[in-house]
């Protein structure tokens, strides 16, 4: 990948991953756990829309965001129902 495509990547996955983390919590560690998921999650839409559709690989503010969104969404659903279990 090129310089200009990882900064990329990276600008979109912590700015998803923060926001993602000051939404569902007020822990520093989740923000950071959160973050690192966003960044995680833009590589994989980026590497999962190249393979899909090779014309649209250079699009990385849409396959970033969509790749982080996915993720951060999944990992916060696990985390719910992980609670959820506890609880009872």
């Amino acid at each position: 990948m090129l310089m200009l495509q990882w900064t990329w990547i990276l600008i979109i996955g912590i700015c998803i991953g923060l926001f993602a983390g000051v939404i569902a919590s007020k822990s520093n560690l989740y923000i950071v756990i959160s973050t690192l998921i966003g960044i995680i999650g833009a590589l994989l839409g980026e590497a999962l829309l190249k393979f899909l559709d090779p014309n649209f690989a250079g699009q990385l503010v849409v396959s970033g965001t969509v790749g982080s969104i996915i993720l951060v969404l999944i990992v916060s659903l696990i985390k719910k129902t992980c609670n959820i279990r506890r609880e009872h």
